[in-house]
């Protein structure tokens, strides 16, 4: 699943890394953290004449990665075979959780190529996946993935 960074020619368009499960996989073009809210819970007691706020539970929405396909190797086909894990639409089975759920980490890096901010997301699930449109007669052109992954929880 690792990928040969030294291959992509344009390192410097991609400013975002991604490690799956602890290996280098991608190199991404844009990356959407998605919100993240608490939820709030009001409290009035007997004889408050406004209520308190405290803090609930917390919530995240799905992340967004955009990144170029890669020709060859495990990076090609790992998204859409965590998806067929979690619900094969030939069969309409699914398998545990542990099947399908990975941890993965994004590095922002600066323009020397060093992380200046790290993110690791545990319980992933690819929830979504699309393709740009695809053009015979565009051989210079990238092909594009968008991959929409639910997570438990960010660090």
């Amino acid at each position: 699943m690792a990928s040969n960074t030294g291959s992509f020619s344009r390192l410097k368009e991609f400013k975002f890394r991604v490690e799956i499960n602890g290996f280098d996989s991608l190199l991404v073009q844009e990356f959407n953290i998605g919100k993240q809210s608490i939820s709030l819970t009001e409290h009035a007691g007997a004889g408050q004449n406004h209520p308190t706020k405290e803090a609930g539970g917390i919530k995240f929405e799905n992340a967004v990665l955009r990144h170029v396909v890669p020709i060859e190797g495990e990076g090609s086909k790992f998204f859409l075979e965590k998806m067929k894990l979690a619900q094969d639409a030939r069969t309409g089975n699914g398998l545990p959780p542990s099947s399908y759920k990975f941890v993965f980490s994004v590095y922002e890096n600066d323009p020397t190529d060093a992380p200046v901010r790290i993110r690791t997301f545990y319980g992933a699930i690819v929830v979504g996946d699309s393709t740009n449109n695809k053009s015979s007669l565009g051989f210079d052109k990238d092909v594009i993935d968008e991959i929409e992954i639910a997570y438990d929880r960010v660090e």
